[in-house]
């Protein structure tokens, strides 16, 4: 992150393709939402506390019983976040 930081380059992935990633704007997102800004929050990514909440309970999935269901929820975020990109980005 450090390397990416000093280079300039930003995300990788707009570096290359010249297109901003489904994950772009989420670090600014959080950083948003723990300033208590909330119209940023949603202006640089509304589901990035979603996608933070689904990679914690796809980590931490050992801590649930109903392991389906949790598997379900982390497995359904990315794809309405790639569907949100869609419609956010190319339409």
């Amino acid at each position: 992150m450090l390397l990416l930081t000093v280079s300039g380059i930003g995300c990788p992935f707009l570096f290359v393709f010249h297109f901003p990633c489904p994950t772009c704007g989420v670090t600014h997102a959080l950083l948003a939402l723990l300033r208590l800004d909330f119209d940023g929050y949603w202006f640089y990514h509304p589901l990035a506390l979603p996608l933070v909440i689904a990679v914690w309970c796809l980590i931490h999935s050992k801590l649930f019983r109903k392991k389906k269901t949790v598997c379900f929820f982390a497995l359904s975020v990315p794809v309405v976040n790639f569907i949100y990109y869609l419609w956010r980005w190319i339409i």
